[in-house]
């Protein structure tokens, strides 16, 4: 499976996978005892019993992170989980029983060791039994999918293509394939189409969603991989070259293959933003600080819901489509800050546009209520999009969502901007917000990219709440 960012729900995972390991071991005890409902400590001190506990999960923490293999949950088989749970298990119960003896640990807890990696092993795979026919499921109903474009010549992608088409519970979704140069007959291979021809891949990657390009091939002229190689990169999306010699193997060896996509082994050409461990703490954090905040500040959001409601005409809260990550559009929600059917004024103002680019900022924009400008000034408008990132469309600091016409006028080398999640806060909001040019604009947003880092979006948080309330201008 093409590699891909670590999500929460691989956190989750992990977090579950230690609490099963410690239940193991809990229950290794109880069981070597004899008797179910005797105390552990008959059968191993207290104190030996929590060293000995801390000292599994550290081990299995490490072997854990360690086996990337462990979360994926693509292009997977009961079989896979087996192989895979049972290699961390026999290695974790290996390293442990040489502690054991290292440190002088009892026999006792040696012979507990087996039992406890029997247990073990059986509470793991099953955890994951259950997560990957629970994914499987939705995956047939349509979600969860990661979407695909395939460039290069038809004969190639059609493998990739039927495998995709026969195995919809593995969440890979080919949308549609263009070819080096225009092919002699084939124009579509059952339900997906050619999409175009080299030349219009860059027309097609800036106007759909797209989480990865897979070059099926090597064209004529490698210049043109080269090209496509640097055309992802520019635009932030990972692209992989499909090794052609092994295409032809048997069904046996590319399901055994290493790193792959759709069992057929890949040479990555750009890949992931870095730091996926880190992005996984990011995105682990966001959502447990939007749930927290969303609790204490519900009284407020309440408040100022009736607000809202009660001073002008029209819905509590403004939904907007806005383009998200790798161009997935969603929802983001705001209280209403405007006047009731104020987009239809729209064009009245663009001559009073006070942003270069695509972007429409007005400082003094008529169509805002009284209520409106304290809370854009305050930023409290912003707070039903807490909901947007408990869902996992938005993180707490990143890039802003662009509207759909925004992102139409974007350049290439723009694009970028939609490689990591959009944010609720960003560099923009703390550098001077209107008084911002789109240009600088795209270049905040690019360098934070490019120099992201967990102590980064602290800072941007701890001064986003200063900026935001000495802020003039409507964002």
């Amino acid at each position: 499976m093409i590699s891909q960012n670590l999500t929460i729900l691989r956190r989750i995972q992990l977090i579950l996978d230690l609490g099963l390991t410690a239940l193991a071991f809990h229950l290794s005890c109880l069981f070597r005892a004899g008797i179910p409902f005797e105390p552990f400590y008959r059968v191993i001190p207290e104190a030996l019993y929590i060293r000995t506990l801390v000292l599994i999960l550290l081990v299995w923490l490490v072997l854990l992170l360690l086996s990337p293999k462990a979360y994926q949950y693509r292009v997977k088989t009961a079989g896979f989980l087996v192989r895979e749970v049972g290699q961390i298990v026999l290695a974790g119960t290996s390293i442990l029983v040489l502690l054991f003896f290292i440190f002088g640990h009892p026999a006792q807890s040696r012979l507990t060791a087996v039992l406890f990696a029997f247990i073990n092993f059986l509470l793991l795979f099953g955890s994951r039994l259950a997560l990957l026919k629970a994914l499987e499921h939705f995956r047939r109903k349509g979600f969860n999918y990661f979407r695909v474009l395939v460039v290069g010549s038809a004969e190639q992608a059609r493998p990739v293509f039927e495998r995709a088409l026969q195995n919809p519970h593995w969440g890979v979704k080919p949308i549609g394939f263009v070819d080096w140069d225009k092919p002699k007959w084939l124009w579509s291979y059952r339900p997906i189409p050619l999409v175009g021809l080299y030349e219009h891949l860059p027309l097609i990657l800036t106007n759909g969603h797209v989480d990865a390009v897979l070059f099926s091939d090597l064209p004529a002229s490698l210049e043109k991989l080269q090209q496509g190689a640097d055309l992802c990169r520019i635009i932030g999306l990972p692209s992989y070259l499909l090794t052609g010699w092994l295409v032809q193997a048997s069904e046996k060896r590319v399901a055994s293959a290493g790193p792959a996509f759709l069992g057929w082994p890949v040479i990555p050409l750009t890949g992931p933003p870095p730091l996926p461990f880190g992005m996984a703490i990011k995105y682990a954090f966001d959502r447990l600080f939007a749930l927290l905040a969303l609790t204490l500040f519900s009284p407020a959001i309440l408040a100022l819901a009736a607000l809202v409601k009660t001073t002008s005409p029209g819905p509590v809260f403004f939904r907007q489509l806005r383009v998200g990550q790798n161009g997935r559009k969603f929802w983001m929600y705001k209280f209403r800050t405007m006047i009731e059917g104020a987009h239809k004024r729209k064009k009245e103002l663009l001559a009073q546009n006070e942003m270069s680019g695509p972007v429409f900022k007005m400082t003094d924009d008529p169509r805002t209520t009284k209520l409106g400008r304290f809370l854009r000034k305050t930023s409290l408008d912003e707070l039903p999009q807490l909901f947007n990132v408990l869902l996992g469309e938005m993180s707490l600091v990143g890039p802003r969502p662009p509207l759909p016409e925004e992102v139409f006028q974007y350049r290439l080398e723009h694009r970028r901007r939609l490689s990591v999640r959009p944010g609720l806060t960003c560099l923009w909001q703390i550098s001077g917000r209107s008084n911002v040019d789109f240009e600088n604009w795209m270049k905040l947003d690019l360098d934070y990219i490019d120099g992201w880092s967990l102590w980064k979006d602290l800072k941007i948080l701890f001064r986003t709440l200063p900026a935001v309330l000495g802020a003039n201008g409507a964002k």
